[in-house]
């Protein structure tokens, strides 16, 4: 909890010299023991009245931000490619801009930089296109934690629907059960390549 003492003193620092108007936090890991001077700071700055707000980004802004972060980058280095063309970091702002790509990304809505429904209704091909990229990073995981990491990324999804989304991708060979004979606790689902 160092580190988070000294991010915590920065901000309180700032603060204190009145040198922003807004300070965010983005954090998913714990504050620490109300006992250590990082958290009792924390509880003095980040008490949830404004303009100060601690926010938790969830796994699908996380993919979001990463992904464009990677594009970025490519964009920065001369290594990104649309079509015929190897845009530079500004072609690629205005296309994400224009395409509205990253409206529907949770943390960036929450933070007010995009416009959107902090939690729209997602689309079945959504839901598929999240298991399917999760499945591609993992190769091999557990039926159940495949349905409730999905369950947490598409809380108005019913874990019906996601087995259901589970099966069309096996059924279209994207995916695959391995031993359904096995209890349901003990089976995995493994990534197919295309």
């Amino acid at each position: 909890m160092t580190t988070f003492y000294h991010v915590m003193n920065a901000c309180q620092k700032i603060v204190s010299k009145n040198a922003c108007q807004h300070l965010y936090l983005i954090r998913a890991a714990g504050t620490g023991k109300p006992s250590t001077r990082g958290n009792q700071i924390y509880c003095q700055m980040f008490n949830g009245k404004a303009p100060y707000a601690h926010f938790q980004p969830d796994l699908l802004s996380l993919y979001y931000l990463e992904t464009y972060h990677q594009l970025a980058n490519a964009a920065r280095a001369g290594e990104l490619v649309l079509g015929e063309k190897a845009p530079h970091l500004k072609d690629l702002q205005a296309v994400v801009r224009e395409s509205g790509v990253l409206d529907q990304c949770p943390l960036l809505q929450k933070l007010q930089i995009v416009e959107g429904n902090v939690e729209p209704p997602p689309p079945s091909q959504a839901v598929a296109d999240y298991i399917v990229n999760l499945m591609a990073t993992q190769s091999f995981i557990g039926l159940l934690v495949l349905i409730e990491t999905t369950r947490q990324q598409f809380s108005s999804i019913q874990e019906q629907e996601i087995e259901q989304e589970i099966q069309t991708l096996c059924d279209q060979k994207r995916l695959q059960l391995l031993d359904p004979q096995a209890s349901r606790e003990a089976q995995l689902i493994c990534y197919v390549p295309a």
